[in-house]
């Protein structure tokens, strides 16, 4: 429920700020721009994450700030900042491979594969230096290893996406297929229906 998330992230920041801990508020920062990424508010995302970037160097805190470039990436990508997207997505996973948090690791590889597709498609950006399918499979093994399902199921979302750009389909509807099986038994129907919207948006088969 990302719209939820935003209202409760919103009351959290709020409280912190009151508070005057700045680790938090810069952590409760990060986490409102992921939820505000979710529903699509990407403008308002990058102003929380640049925002939380400031704050964890204020704090001198770099735990959380892999995923903070992370969900800068993704805001720069939907916005069609592909270049921005990079540097942002290589920052993510040179601080994710340093703390060994699989969140964070699979996360950015998954990432470093949705800047590497943008690339292949996107006029003047540079070649990707990493096969976009191999980053993303690498994230489905991440999380797999880790035991975290729902981002597994995530990953393996954007690996359809992929593969469906590059002309397999059959790739493409085995691995939504993986992806139904996995949330159906988390029973995660409503992130279920936002990924078949979203793969239906892309002309992915499904």
């Amino acid at each position: 429920d990302p719209a939820g998330a935003v209202a409760r992230f919103e009351e959290a920041l709020s409280i912190v700020r009151d508070s005057g801990d700045r680790d938090q508020e810069a952590l409760v920062l990060s986490n409102l721009g992921g939820a505000l990424l979710e529903i699509g508010s990407c403008d308002d995302a990058m102003d929380r994450l640049d925002e939380a970037l400031h704050g964890f160097e204020r704090s001198g805190n770099s735990e959380h700030v892999s995923e903070t470039h992370r969900f800068l990436a993704e805001a720069r990508l939907a916005l069609g900042r592909v270049e921005e997207a990079g540097r942002s997505a290589q920052q993510a996973f040179d601080l994710a491979r340093l703390d060994e948090n699989p969140d964070h690791l699979g996360h950015a590889w998954r990432v470093l594969g949705l800047v590497g597709a943008a690339q292949s498609s996107h006029d003047g950006a540079p070649s990707p230096e990493v096969d976009p399918a191999t980053c993303l499979t690498t994230s489905v093994d991440v999380f797999a290893e880790a035991g975290m399902e729902r981002d597994r199921a995530i990953a393996l979302r954007d690996l359809a996406s992929v593969l469906s750009a590059q002309g397999d389909d059959d790739g493409a509807a085995s691995t939504v297929d993986e992806v139904r099986e996995i949330l159906e038994r988390l029973q995660l129907g409503e992130l279920l229906q936002r990924i078949e919207r979203r793969l239906a948006d892309s002309g992915v088969v499904t």
